[in-house]
């Protein structure tokens, strides 16, 4: 029972206990309200700039449908890095990261060094050639060009660029007292050779420089440069010998086409310009093409540049088989072996992306046809090996009647070992390129010469149980001789299976 007239006495801490609990009281109140707040989006005065220590005067701002009109300042730039922002850019999650995600990979081998090369048989015989012609270049003792046929043989066509001075108004041709190659290589618009000569006549002399170019595209283009020693009047002449060509073959828009089997020759002028009048004269046999220079002073250089391109089929590139591929498992590379026109290349690739290429090893047959050339190729693990067969078709001239003469065929391989994108070539012997047959078929007339066709076709190469290759082929012959009289020489240990 309390008194009311009892007496209180002061206690000491009693309004700083007070006071304690108010003030943790309101502390309580405001930590809860800032944490809801802090979770609405706001936009106050147009926008809210946050801390960014990356960016001077710029905001990063959150947009209400309600939010009040008002001046704003320039938006932060995204980020460029891959760290997740400690302050919300926007309601809602980060952007996610640049993901590089797998993606098909289309692959080929048309971004190689282009199709085409140049043979340097010796430093007067040269070979320029594409996929869809070959121009053999001869130098000394006198120079010309040869157009080689489709089945890699000269064809009975020859053909020059000369130069003619004229002289008490008669056309004298200059004739070339030297004659030099200058291999300029291949890339990816063609191969060039540059052939330089000297003419005279009598005292007037010149320096004709013709640059020949197979291009990637087909056409054999010419590039003619002339320096004379004297003040005269000139023209070029391209000379072009050839059995098909008659009176009346007509040129068509300042072109003249010659047929060779399936094959389209066709000389085109239509880039020469008008005012250097250009004429065609047509003769049994030949072919010649004037184009005026005019009068041409001492030091001055004259240029015309012409084409010769062949229409046919594409003999290196028209058939499947011709381009094959393999791929190391253990080395982890492609190979694709293709003709370019004359030579079998192999380019190498370890993403099918980007490819090297290289040529086969010394020895290995030129281009022949489409049923003998194609290579076969078959690997197990980095050992590779390539096959291919010829065809070949002699001639044999006697002293006297009969006639008789004896033609081989061979099957070619070659064996090497994958390592990192090369192949190392194994030698036998010292020769690399190995004969795996020969087959020899006599050639037997009644007159006093004979000629007759061979060839070792549709060859296919593997590894037989006992780790040795084995070939099968389908051996083709034409041309008299006595049935039965072919036969079969295998070279070494191989084993030679015939259809």
């Amino acid at each position: 029972m309390r008194a009311s007239n009892g007496i209180q006495l002061w206690s000491p801490g009693h309004k700083t206990n007070v006071g304690a609990k108010a003030c943790f009281s309101t502390l309580l109140i405001l930590l809860t309200v800032f944490g809801f707040t802090s979770g609405l989006p706001t936009k106050l005065g147009g926008t809210v700039a946050l801390n960014n220590p990356d960016t001077t005067g710029c905001a990063t701002t959150f947009a209400l449908p309600y939010s009040p009109q008002g001046t704003s300042q320039p938006e932060c730039p995204p980020t460029t890095d891959n760290q997740t922002s400690t302050q919300p850019r926007t309601v809602g999650a980060d952007q996610p990261p640049n993901l590089s995600l797998p993606k098909t990979v289309i692959s080929g081998i048309d971004n190689l060094t282009t199709d085409g090369g140049v043979v340097e048989n010796s430093p007067d015989n040269l070979t320029l050639y594409n996929n869809r012609l070959a121009v053999r270049l001869l130098g000394n003792p006198v120079p010309h060009d040869m157009i080689i046929g489709i089945d890699k043989a000269p064809l009975n066509s020859s053909a020059l660029w000369q130069v003619q001075v004229n002289q008490g108004d008669s056309w004298i041709p200059m004739s070339a007292t030297s004659n030099s190659f200058h291999v300029l290589g291949t890339n990816s618009t063609g191969s060039s050779v540059v052939r330089t000569m000297t003419l005279e006549n009598g005292q007037i002399s010149g320096v004709l420089s013709i640059a020949y170019k197979a291009l990637s595209t087909g056409p054999l283009k010419w590039n003619l440069e002339f320096t004379p020693n004297s003040t005269a009047q000139y023209r070029f002449v391209y000379h072009w010998n050839d059995s098909d060509i008659t009176p009346d073959s007509q040129p068509i828009s300042s072109t003249l086409t010659v047929s060779h089997g399936a094959a389209n020759y066709t000389l085109s002028w239509d880039d020469v310009p008008p005012s250097m009048n250009t004429t065609l004269a047509l003769n049994p046999g030949e072919a010649l093409l004037i184009t005026n220079i005019g009068t041409l002073v001492a030091g001055a250089t004259a240029r015309l540049d012409p084409q010769l391109l062949d229409s046919g089929p594409s003999q290196a590139t028209a058939h499947t088989p011709q381009r094959k591929a393999v791929y190391d498992s253990k080395g982890g590379y492609y190979y694709v072996f293709y003709y370019d026109g004359m030579q079998l290349r192999y380019a190498s690739s370890n993403n099918g992306v980007f490819w090297a290429w290289s040529y086969m090893p010394n020895g290995w047959p030129s281009w022949n046809d489409m049923y003998s050339s194609p290579p076969s190729v078959y690997n197990s693990g980095p050992t590779i090996i390539v096959a291919t067969g010829m065809n070949s078709n002699p001639t044999f001239n006697c002293q006297s009647a009969p006639c008789l003469g004896i033609g081989q065929a061979y099957l070619y391989y070659a064996v090497g070992i994958s390592t990192a994108g090369t192949i190392a070539w194994e030698s036998n012997n010292g020769q690399i390129v190995q004969i795996a047959t020969a087959i020899s078929r006599p050639c037997y007339n009644t007159t006093s010469s004979c000629s007759e066709s061979l060839a070792l076709r549709n060859v296919s190469v593997a590894f037989a149980a006992n780790g040795n290759p084995a070939f099968s082929y389908n051996f083709y012959a034409s041309g008299p001789a006595t049935p039965g009289t072919e036969s079969a020489t295998p070279a070494g240990p191989l084993r030679a299976i015939s259809e």
